[in-house]
């Protein structure tokens, strides 16, 4: 009898498993051929982390690559930025700010408010600029819990970088998480350190955390980077279905 009972089971779970998989979440991972912020090296920890919730990344490193075409760029969910690129053209910019306008996400992490210094604009996408930093091991502090783009995520202990940022676009930003002044910092006051913020159709969430694998390959930053970079706040809308619940869309 249990036997009986148990292939419908696993025919229902094979119904999830296929649905799961036929609706993934496709994220373009921009970053550089550099060992300073090796995102050849931690590109891989997240996409293990994360690909078990159908979060599938296709890993690219050059500017161009990644926005030089609008119709590619157009057919991920989300694009993720972690690398030190100084410059980019207008024609890239345009595609940019086109892909985002029109309801794409955009994930900049960590270096990438450090990037493309040669259009100003950019800085008002991201929602500020790095301006300088120290470094330590602390923890970043939530104070906006009840926000849908942290739904399940923690604050955690990692050794990193201490951003400190300039060139602030308050408009449609909501800041998540604050680091706390540390010794050694210029000022007294909390830091932004997580936020999201809209643009048009589209939606952008940065996080300064990120400097290395301490914290790439922490679990609690997996968590982050699904329940918001990749997840309902940042990707485009989906219709609400079996497949849409199971990877964290609303």
């Amino acid at each position: 009898m249990k036997k009986y009972l148990l292939l419908p089971i696993l025919f229902l779970l094979g119904l999830l498993v296929v649905k799961v998989s036929a609706n993934p979440i496709r994220v373009l991972f921009l970053g550089h051929e550099s060992k300073h912020h090796n995102s050849n090296e931690y590109y891989p920890m997240l996409a293990k982390a994360l690909g078990r919730d159908a979060i599938y990344f296709d890993y690219v490193t050059s500017v161009e690559v990644a926005l030089g075409d609008a119709g590619n760029l157009g057919e991920f969910d989300a694009l993720l930025l972690y690398a030190n690129h100084p410059r980019l053209t207008a024609k890239q910019w345009e595609n940019l700010q086109s892909y985002v306008r029109n309801g794409g996400g955009f994930v900049p992490v960590h270096c990438a408010s450090w990037c493309f210094s040669n259009m100003p604009e950019f800085d008002q996408l991201v929602g500020g600029r790095f301006k300088s930093h120290n470094a330590g091991a602390f923890k970043a502090r939530i104070i906006k819990a009840n926000h849908p783009a942290l739904a399940g995520v923690k604050e955690f202990d990692a050794w990193d970088e201490t951003y400190f940022h300039n060139n602030h676009n308050e408009k449609n930003r909501t800041i998540l998480m604050v680091r706390d002044a540390m010794k050694g910092d210029p000022h007294t006051e909390p830091e932004p350190w997580t936020w999201v913020r809209t643009e048009g159709k589209g939606r952008v969430f940065y996080t300064a955390s990120g400097h290395d694998q301490r914290v790439w390959n922490h679990p609690d930053f997996h968590q982050l980077m699904k329940a918001v970079s990749c997840g309902p706040w940042a990707t485009r809308p989906r219709p609400a279905t079996i497949s849409s619940s199971l990877v964290g869309f609303r």
